[in-house]
């Protein structure tokens, strides 16, 4: 019974760590990706500016 317990509560942390992990990297793929289009946003209104 303790060691199903165990087991249990160690599968339920690894599934609670596997979703926080999930979070962090969609969040700073979307982090990312918006750096990257306010770059390429900033880069044409230079571009346009420059012309």
């Amino acid at each position: 019974m303790v060691v199903a317990m165990v087991v249990a509560m160690i599968v339920i942390v690894l599934k609670v760590a596997v979703v926080v992990i999930a979070v962090v990297v969609v969040m700073i793929g979307v982090d990312v990706v918006m750096e990257m289009v306010v770059m390429v946003v900033f880069a044409v209104i230079v571009m346009a500016v420059m012309k």
